[in-house]
């Protein structure tokens, strides 16, 4: 999945994501996995992930298993399965 211009984008001018956008996506995630229709297997970047929180104003970074960053869009990728659900 390599860095993307977003992801480039936002690290070098230091945005932050809103927490209101994070917190479905993680949801939405785990609904599909109860669905079968998403998998670490199919991500294993976000077996396991985090999310670092400021409480100030509810910005929010996603990292991956190897706390690095990811988007949204990477969360919910899914190797070999049409990612229309994304």
């Amino acid at each position: 999945m390599g860095a993307n211009k977003e992801l480039l984008e936002k690290e070098k001018n230091n945005i932050w994501d809103d927490i209101r956008e994070v917190f479905p996506a993680i949801q939405k995630a785990l609904f599909l996995r109860k669905e079968y229709k998403w998998s670490w297997i199919r991500n294993s970047r976000c077996k396991y992930i985090s999310v670092r929180i400021d409480m100030r104003d509810g910005a929010c970074i996603l990292m991956d298993r190897n706390g690095n960053r990811i988007l949204v869009k990477d969360l919910l990728f899914q190797h070999g399965v049409s990612n229309e659900h994304r």
